[in-house]
């Protein structure tokens, strides 16, 4: 194989790789948005348990402020203004009990939503008037962080280059502040430089390092979502539409499973499945990523939503109309045929009556020949039948016969010796004991175990088929027929009366009708036909 082919081959396979890998990504997505009322459930059902602490911490405001923040926590990516009101009542309690590092704490976590949802105006006012000199660490490094994010956000939405230029060049400078000041194996610090990297072009580098802290998250979580998107933009810039599709994938999935309702991916993977003309798809997306940006009930998310959302419902709607003339046209056409295949069939019918009428007189002659053959060969099987049990019977009726002759003459003569030597305590003592009597009866029941499998050598196989599965008779390594089975045995051979079959196995009365009723109530089907259908055993 020369290089060129080696090479096309190999493309073709990374291809078809690359496809089916975006197939499972989509089914996961598409799995994951028929359980999200479960993602969802859950979140509240951990949202009710916190609520619940923070009603009884409402004498102690330090424990009732850190259960609001578990609160707040659940609540920043599932309801704005749910979060807001939070934050706000832990302002308050912070503002209340003298916490300086908690008070600047939730104004952070104030500004960052407000921010996020596209209140610059409101975002930036707080961000001021907290004081810079009074920060601790993480305060300090979290004020540094949104106020870049802040800066970014609108230089990006900002109409005006003017504005923009400034905004930037403001959040490039906060973001370097930030960097120098973060210990350099920090995931912030990652974070920050590969957000740096990408400003600068590169996004093979920026692209390493948020594959390499992907790595440490959980793909149920929100970060997991969030930082998936923003590889996703990453390959979109690369010109990579295969992974950023599949990335995109990912986010959606984790979004629905963490029960986020501030997302991007959905919608974006709507525009993308629109773009491919799966238009049925792209609108089951967009309507929930619409619902999600409704229960969020952030502004910014709505107008991005709402830039695309027009099209594909119109797409849609385009799509189903064209579906119902298309099946009108199909239904018409059907019609059509329906009634040319009904006269058709009129016409096939007239002149088949004709054969039919013709051939009738000959078919009731077959049919009684036939039936008349049939009657025959059935007949001739019972009677082969019925030799063949015959024959067993016989041969083994004279061999047991015979083999009864010489055991009671082996005894007439162990009886003789011992009375000739005057052994009276132990002919006693043997015409006393049941052993022989066991002995034997085992040896009857072996013997007709083995003659009757001889005739009927599926007869536990044919038996179990008329019980449930659950209830079907396990035969031991050491036995051929259980009593149950022996009984039954002896109903196939025309035996029905229980006194007889007692008498014969040395069973009493009520232990026979014990075992029949037992098995009849283990009966597959109807337990009153249960014997005739054993008696029908071939």
């Amino acid at each position: 194989m020369g290089l060129k082919s080696f090479l096309f081959l190999l493309i073709i396979f990374s291809a078809f790789l690359g496809l089916s890998q975006e197939n499972e990504l989509l089914n996961d997505l598409d799995a994951a948005i028929n359980k999200r009322k479960e993602y969802e459930s859950a979140k509240l059902q951990n949202i009710k348990k916190i609520k619940s602490r923070l009603e009884q911490a409402v004498t102690n405001d330090y424990q009732a402020y850190r259960e609001r923040e578990k609160l707040i926590d659940l609540y920043k990516d599932y309801n704005l203004d749910s979060t807001v009101y939070h934050i706000s009542k832990n302002i308050s309690t912070a503002k209340r009990i003298g916490y300086d590092s908690l008070l600047i704490k939730s104004q952070l976590q104030l500004a960052s939503k407000l921010s996020s949802s596209g209140n610059y105006k409101e975002a930036f006012d707080i961000l001021e008037n907290i004081p810079k000199d009074n920060l601790t660490k993480a305060n300090r490094y979290t004020y540094l962080y949104e106020f870049s994010l802040l800066y970014k956000q609108m230089g990006n939405y900002t109409p005006l280059q003017e504005s923009s230029d400034s905004y930037l060049m403001q959040y490039k400078t906060y973001a370097d502040s930030l960097l120098d000041e973060l210990p350099r194996q920090s995931d912030l610090y990652k974070y920050m430089l590969q957000m740096r990297l990408r400003d600068d072009g590169k996004l093979k580098e920026s692209l390493d390092i948020n594959l390499e802290l992907l790595e440490k998250l959980s793909p149920d979580s929100r970060e997991y979502a969030g930082l998936t998107f923003f590889i996703s933009s990453i390959y979109n810039s690369l010109g990579n539409v295969e992974k950023r599709r599949a990335y995109l994938a990912k986010s959606a999935t984790a979004d629905i499973k963490a029960a986020v309702k501030d997302n991007a991916s959905l919608a974006d993977l709507a525009v993308d499945r629109f773009q491919q003309g799966e238009v049925e798809k792209a609108h089951e997306y967009i309507n929930i990523a619409f619902e999600d940006a409704k229960q969020y009930n952030s502004k910014l998310r709505f107008v991005t939503i709402a830039n695309v959302l027009p099209a594909i419902n119109q797409a849609y709607e385009t799509e189903l109309q064209a579906q119902k003339r298309s099946l009108w046209v199909s239904i018409i056409v059907i019609s059509l045929m329906a009634v040319l295949l009904t006269l058709a069939i009129i016409y096939i019918n007239k002149q088949l009556k004709r054969i039919v009428e013709a051939r009738r007189g000959l078919e009731k002659v077959n049919e009684k020949l036939l039936n008349t053959n049939n009657e025959l060969v059935d007949l001739s099987e019972e009677l082969r039948k019925t030799n063949t049990i015959k024959e067993h019977y016989i041969g083994s009726l004279l061999g047991l016969s015979s083999n009864y002759l010489n055991k009671l003459d082996g005894y007439r003569k162990t009886v003789t010796k011992m009375l000739l030597r005057k052994e009276y305590d132990e002919l006693l003592k043997r015409t006393k004991s049941h052993d022989v009597i066991k002995e034997e009866q085992r040896s009857f029941y072996n013997n007709f175990d083995n003659i009757f499998l001889q005739i009927y050598p599926d007869f536990v196989a044919q038996v179990n088929s008329l019980l449930r599965e659950d209830e079907q008779i396990q035969i031991k390594k050491d036995e051929l027929l259980t009593p149950e089975l022996r009984i039954y045995a002896l109903i196939r051979l025309g035996i029905c009366d229980s006194s007889k079959i007692a008498e014969l196995l040395h069973y009493s009365v009520n232990t026979i009708y014990n075992y029949r009723v037992k098995l009849k109530n283990k009966s597959r089907g109807d337990r009153d036909l249960f014997e005739e259908e054993v008696k029908q055993i071939t």
